[in-house]
């Protein structure tokens, strides 16, 4: 019984969501490398495969702060930081991509 507590408030969720806006830029990188062949990054096509990565890699990783929250994982300042990363990210890239 007490290892099963130990081992769910060991902080995965929490690391992930902190990791998934840091890869995020490189992985849209990769992703727009592999499946845009022919075509040069900075077209219509490469430009719209990094900006759906970067945005599906955000939304995961404010999903796994969420659940590194509902499964109160310790420590909590990773929980408090990927959350605070997460919101970064996503406030970022909103400003980047909405015209006022």
């Amino acid at each position: 019984m007490m290892s099963e507590v130990n081992a769910r408030r060991k902080p995965v969720f929490a690391a992930i969501g902190l990791g998934c806006p840091i890869v995020a830029v490189p992985l849209a990188r990769v992703a727009a490398d592999i499946l845009v062949t022919g075509e040069d990054l900075v077209g219509y096509y490469g430009l719209w495969i990094g900006l759906v990565t970067i945005v599906v890699t955000i939304m995961a990783g404010c999903i796994a702060t969420v659940v590194s929250f509902w499964r109160v994982e310790h420590p909590r300042i990773l929980s408090i930081a990927a959350a605070a990363v997460n919101a970064a990210a996503a406030l970022l890239l909103i400003s980047m991509t909405v015209r006022f």
